[in-house]
């Protein structure tokens, strides 16, 4: 069996708002810290950011429930097109973890 490597350059799976939320009908995914670097920055606020029924903000999802960050192929070649000004959650989140390679599963990034 082939070794998998955990290159987030390749997967995108953590960008996707997870089937078990979906089915809990929870729309938004990825929360977005006060002092993260994205709310210093108005134009990526409007662009990029919503608010949940309770104010807080979050990454805005495509139909596809995937974070409009997200750029290119899921499990081909994806990036981050705020890399640099990524929320907290983002930043944290462990190539490899046990996160990580359910969300590939549930992708299909690994079969």
């Amino acid at each position: 069996m082939a070794k998998v490597v955990y290159d987030c350059e390749t997967c995108g799976a953590c960008c996707y708002n997870p089937n078990d939320n979906r089915e809990l009908e929870y729309i938004d995914y990825v929360e977005i810290e006060a002092t993260d670097r994205i709310m210093r920055k108005p134009e990526l606020v409007r662009r990029l950011v919503v608010l949940d029924k309770d104010l807080l903000p979050h990454m805005r999802l495509d139909h596809h429930h995937r974070c409009v960050a997200l750029t290119g192929r899921l499990g081909v070649k994806v990036g981050c097109s705020i890399y640099h000004d990524r929320p907290s959650i983002c930043r944290r989140f462990k190539a490899g973890s046990a996160k990580c390679r359910e969300l590939r599963k549930e992708r299909g990034v690994d079969r």
